[in-house]
């Protein structure tokens, strides 16, 4: 919990034009996705240039939850 992760645009994912890497911000290891329900509302504002960061609140396997924070360059 409380760590800190890249999030990165994949439109070029076969399964889901609108998805976000999670990854790990040392390696940048491919650790995940966002959620379809979230990325579908972010990815256009990340492809206009909008920043996202998220840090991890609850690691449960695979239901981890990540807040996600926003701005503008």
């Amino acid at each position: 919990d409380g760590d800190t992760l890249l999030l990165e645009r994949d439109p070029e994912n076969p399964f889901d034009p609108n998805a976000i890497k999670v990854l790990d911000p040392t390696t940048r290891q491919h650790l995940g996705f966002v959620a379809k329900e979230i990325a579908v509302e972010i990815a256009a504002e990340m492809d206009g240039g909008m920043i996202a960061n998220c840090t991890v609140s609850l690691a449960a396997g695979k239901g981890t939850i990540l807040a996600i924070t926003t701005s503008h360059e």
